[in-house]
């Protein structure tokens, strides 16, 4: 009986073990929430998202980079929210600031990491047809940005994901509900690329 029960004792301990191994492996991986700060482009994708893909949108028609330093980044800090990456999707309303992106972007990638151990990430502006803006200063702005950034700052491009699939506007800006389903898509694709890294 003896035997038994020391036999049980060390089945349990092991079972112990190897769970809290296990446990120790997942605790290694912060689980991901990503929060989307954005214009009127990226509102454009809230009915896509799903609880699964856990990203939430804060978004205001014609944000530009002044709302974002200004308001959403810092009432985000201030937010009990749980966050582990914040990605910003705006520019197209005030691209001619360009540097004034990459300053502000290395600015706040490091108070994020510091404050609130998350990581910051910059979507690119993604592409119109011509009209109210120029096809070239998209290009323009995004590669200003994405030489500029710091290391530790992702640049996310969509932009070469939808021009290489084909889109489509209502207006010359904004995305036909076919093409802003594709973008959420190609960000979602993005995201998990990051997380696998």
């Amino acid at each position: 009986m003896k035997k038994v029960l020391a036999g049980i004792l060390v089945l349990i301990i092991a079972g112990v073990c190897f769970l809290n191994i296990l446990g120790d492996g997942q605790q290694g991986q912060k689980e991901q929430h990503y929060i989307v700060l954005g214009d009127g482009r990226a509102a454009d994708l809230i009915p896509f998202a799903c609880d699964e893909d856990k990203i939430e949108f804060i978004t205001k028609s014609g944000a530009d980079l002044e709302w974002l330093v200004g308001e959403a980044l810092p009432e985000l800090m201030e937010s009990d929210r749980k966050f582990s990456c914040v990605i910003i999707m705006t520019g197209i309303s005030d691209m001619q600031n360009a540097g004034e992106y990459v300053t502000a972007l290395n600015e706040w990638g490091k108070r994020l990491k510091e404050e609130r151990d998350a990581d910051l990430c910059m979507n690119s502006v993604n592409p119109v047809t011509e009209g109210v803006f120029a096809p070239a200063d998209v290009d323009e702005f995004n590669r200003i940005v994405r030489e500029g950034l710091d290391a530790q700052i992702r640049f996310i491009d969509t932009d070469s994901g939808l021009r290489k699939s084909g889109f489509a506007t209502t207006d010359s800006l904004h995305y036909t509900e076919e093409s802003s389903e594709m973008l959420y898509e190609l960000l979602v694709r993005e995201l998990e690329d990051i997380q696998d890294k």
